[in-house]
């Protein structure tokens, strides 16, 4: 992996980031494996349910006035993943997306990301950071292992190549 060569910054998302996100958003889900057809209106509904959900963690990635990424995470809850049952622990993150413009890939900056949500959920409270991606997507399983994130041995039960990943961030959960 390439070092990032420009500065970048990482910060919390402010309400002037939402339509750059939504831009990124659908350019970065319309590429393979996802090819996700999305509108700006529904990707600002997903930003604004992100907000708020208990311990949103939004984050951007910017490079001088240009947004280049951006995830973000929330409190798991249960209920909405009941094909988890038994598996998570009381205090789980759900990262629910994270996105990097095509020309600032593999130089580091999703794990930059997903080091400082990391950093975040852990100061929070947080035991546990749980993430979906795709089997398929080589860059996302590569960087999300040398994050140290395993395999939870479940498949998303709408999408079989999609898989559930788990990060324990207080030492005590199996990984």
């Amino acid at each position: 992996m390439a070092k990032i060569t420009t500065k970048i910054k990482v910060r919390q998302m402010k309400d002037n980031d939402i339509a750059p996100i939504a831009r990124l958003y659908i350019r970065a889900f319309s590429e393979p494996p996802w090819n996700e057809r999305w509108a700006i209106k529904d990707v600002v509904k997903d930003i604004t349910y992100a907000r708020s959900q208990e311990h949103p963690i939004m984050l951007v990635a910017v490079s001088g006035d240009a947004l280049v990424g951006f995830t973000w995470g929330y409190s798991l809850r249960p209920r909405d993943f009941p094909f988890l049952e038994g598996q998570l622990s009381a205090r789980s993150m759900y990262v629910d997306e994270i996105a990097v413009c095509n020309e600032f890939r593999k130089q580091g900056l999703g794990t930059l990301l997903c080091t400082n949500l990391i950093s975040m959920a852990r100061d929070i409270g947080f035991e546990e950071v749980i993430l979906r991606t795709d089997l398929r997507n080589n860059s996302s399983m590569k960087l999300f292992s040398s994050l140290g994130f395993r395999e939870l041995g479940v498949s998303d039960p709408q999408y079989s190549s999609r898989i559930y990943l788990r990060k324990s961030l207080s030492g005590l959960l199996r990984e």
